[in-house]
C-alpha cells in the first residue's frame, strides 16, 4: 500500500475540498484519503493507479497536476540483528536522492520510507 500526495487546483471553499474527498473515497483500493483545502493538497493511501485518481478529481470538476509529489512504501527487512544494522540501512536510505526520510524498524523489521517518485523508485531503494 502507497501513500501519495497530489496538488489539486479551483478549489476554493470547504465544499469544494469534500466533494473531491468523497469522489476519491468512491474509487476501488482506496484506504484512506483527505484534502485539506489550505495547502490543495489531497493525501490518498491505497492501492491504486495515479490516472484513476486524476480522472475522478477531474470528473468532480477540479483540476490536478500530473506529478506526484510524494509517495509512502513500507518494506520488510531481514536479517538485521541489531541497532546497528537498523541505522546503517536508515542512513543509507536517508542519504539517497529523492527520499524524504526513511525509518527502520529493528522489531517489526520493516522500514518506512517518504520519497519522490521523480527521483528514485522504490526497487532502486531496494537495492540499495
Amino acid at each position: 500500500m502507497t501513500q501519495k500526495t497530489y496538488e489539486i487546483e479551483g478549489m476554493t471553499c470547504a465544499m469544494c475540498s469534500q466533494a473531491v474527498e468523497d469522489a476519491i473515497k468512491k474509487l476501488p483500493n482506496v484506504s484512506s484519503v483527505e484534502v485539506n483545502l489550505v495547502n490543495n493538497k489531497a493525501y490518498v493511501e491505497g492501492d491504486i493507479e495515479d490516472s484513476e485518481i486524476i480522472q475522478t478529481v477531474r470528473n468532480a470538476g477540479y483540476d490536478v497536476k500530473e506529478e506526484v509529489l510524494s509517495k509512502h512504501i513500507e518494506f520488510n527487512i531481514t536479517g538485521m540483528t541489531c541497532a546497528m544494522c537498523a541505522t546503517t540501512i536508515e542512513d543509507t536510505l536517508a542519504k539517497s536522492a529523492g527520499v524524504e526520510s526513511a525509518t527502520v524498524n529493528l522489531i517489526m523489521n520493516t522500514a518506512s520510507i517518504n520519497y519522490n517518485p521523480k527521483m528514485i523508485k522504490s526497487t532502486e531503494m531496494i537495492e540499495r
